[in-house]
């Protein structure tokens, strides 16, 4: 079957929805999302998280996910794909090297720096959390200098 050219995730997933005959909100139902989600996901061109992806996956394994992700290759599996994905165990590993073409060691490389970008930002939110409590506490003697001269001057 000749699949139609899609430039988007959603575009080519409201097509394979489409062409497996299903309501927005049986796909949905199948798939994880809560009532109306998927219709919520697709008309405001919407993310949504890894968990419904690899649900999909999971429920539908003919479904290519090179084509569904980037738009390469077929929409369908063959059928020995089909059978050799279903019978293997689905993972954000295999997921991530059939969808993005992705090694293993390029990934771990990634996660790593992620958390080592995650670490800095931790370390930045609390060197500013730091700051704001010194700001709040000048802030407060500030106040506390103007209340005492306030009520100094109507003592007098």
């Amino acid at each position: 079957m000749d699949t139609p050219q899609y430039n988007s995730f959603l575009d080519r997933l409201q097509y394979f929805i489409k062409e497996e005959g299903l309501s927005l909100n049986k796909f949905g139902e199948m798939v994880g999302f809560a009532n109306g989600g998927i219709n919520r996901v697709l008309r405001e061109k919407a993310n949504f998280g890894v968990d419904k992806l690899l649900s999909i996956m999971e429920q539908f394994p003919s479904l290519n996910p090179a084509w569904l992700l980037r738009g390469a290759g077929s929409m369908l599996l063959s059928g020995e794909e089909a059978e050799r994905r279903e019978k293997s165990e689905l993972d954000i590993y295999s997921l991530l090297e059939t969808g993005y073409a992705m090694s293993r060691e390029e990934l771990i490389q990634l996660l790593i720096r992620t958390a080592r970008e995650r670490d800095d930002l931790r370390d930045q939110v609390m060197d500013l959390s730091a700051k704001v409590a010194q700001v709040y506490e000048q802030q407060q003697k500030i106040t506390d200098l103007l209340s005492r001269s306030t009520h100094g001057g109507d003592k007098e």
